[in-house]
């Protein structure tokens, strides 16, 4: 989503246009109210225009439009999942290299948002459609509310508790989400590179609501990446550096070991680590130089970690077999395997022309009657 130049936010709200504002001193993104600004309001926050909101699950409950490509985001942005574990409380990730791959995966679910308040929106949503009941609490006023004779102005009204009741389908959802967050945290613990990415994988686990034993495995998996980096380091700091484990050629790795051996200085030697990255053929040869930068520290390593990824990227790019096609999505429609899967497919139908929306409609109307007469059968 593009920041809109002053001009254009002020043509914008001019035109009752929905806007989203940059309040930093709060949360972020929120939506704008003229009423709660001054005039000079434009001059001083970004603005951009609010997303679209689409209905799912048979039209019975709306959302905001979710995030469509990791294209749209800037490098460290900060965007936002559902949480069903605390509705009032997304979870929020960073848009780095190390994350990609969790991205990707909520991306294709379409649980990404960059607004908080729009994904406890989301998750508040899927609690009303899969069943659950969301209400307010009703507090008690205790009798001495105010004991020591304050203003009615300057009493703390109790914060209203929310409360969620799950039903069993609600619980179903809950536990196959919580399932879908450990696999994507352990598939991308493989293929972190650094200590760095390890940690923003694992950043706030204890906020996903995971049982102990989900926990423990995370934990374990997490401490054997961090402890296999650790003897990397310790052999790359041997002047005997034991090549025998790799199955890769290693001329470009003996000419590394050369070249360090003859380099003193930092700058140098990012030179020459720079270019050997690109001496290299495969992603193993060029994961292997990070090897060479023992006592370097995180700010230091990073010129030579992006120069990597993109020496992997041009490797995987000239190897990289054609993509298999697509199927259409009246296809993908017609075999969605569940009502999690026909809702993802109908936010994408309401992303299409509206010329088509109608027939597209049909098929997904088709596909829900299908599941429930086949849910009815089962019981």
């Amino acid at each position: 989503m593009s920041i809109l130049n002053i001009a254009d936010a002020k043509f914008a709200w001019v035109n009752n246009q929905a806007l989203l504002i940059n309040n930093k001193d709060r949360k972020g993104w929120e939506a704008f109210n003229a009423s709660e600004w001054t005039l000079d309001v434009f001059e001083k926050f970004e603005f951009q225009l609010k997303p679209a909101s689409v209905q799912i699950g048979g039209q019975q409950v709306e959302i905001p439009q979710p995030l469509r490509s990791l294209a749209d985001l800037e490098k460290d942005q900060i965007v936002y999942v559902p949480n069903l574990i605390d509705l009032d409380t997304p979870m929020s990730f960073f848009n780095t290299s190390g994350n990609e791959y969790r991205l990707n995966q909520y991306l294709k679910q379409n649980l990404l948002h960059t607004v908080e308040a729009m994904a406890v929106a989301h998750a508040y949503a899927l609690v009303k459609l899969t069943g659950g009941n969301v209400y307010d609490s009703v507090v008690e006023p205790q009798q001495e509310s105010n004991p020591v004779g304050l203003s009615e102005k300057e009493v703390q009204t109790p914060p209203v508790v929310i409360n969620v009741k799950a039903s069993k389908r609600t619980s179903n959802k809950k536990a196959k989400e919580l399932q879908g967050h450990f696999d994507v945290i352990m598939d991308s613990l493989k293929t972190c590179k650094n200590e760095i990415e390890v940690g923003t994988v694992c950043y706030k686990l204890e906020n996903y609501g995971f049982t102990s034993k989900a926990l423990k495995e995370i934990e374990d998996a997490r401490d054997a990446k961090l402890a296999e980096f650790d003897q990397i380091k310790r052999e790359a700091e041997t002047s005997e550096f034991d090549l025998k484990e790799s199955t890769e050629p290693t001329d470009n790795i003996v000419s590394i070991k050369d070249a360090v051996k003859k380099t003193d200085g930092y700058q140098d030697k990012l030179d020459h680590l720079i270019e050997c990255v690109w001496n290299a053929q495969t992603e193993v040869q060029a994961n292997v130089i990070l090897r060479y930068t023992a006592g370097w520290t995180a700010d230091q390593i990073k010129p030579l970690q992006d120069e990597i990824d993109k020496r992997i990227a041009k490797i995987k790019q000239d190897t990289a077999e054609p993509t298999p096609e697509k199927p259409s999505m009246i296809v993908q429609i017609l075999n969605a395997a569940d009502e999690t899967e026909l809702d993802a497919l109908e936010i994408d139908v309401a992303g299409l022309d509206p010329f088509i929306q109608t027939e597209m409609k049909k098929y997904v109307d088709q596909r829900r009657d299908e599941l429930a007469a086949a849910a009815q059968g089962k019981g």
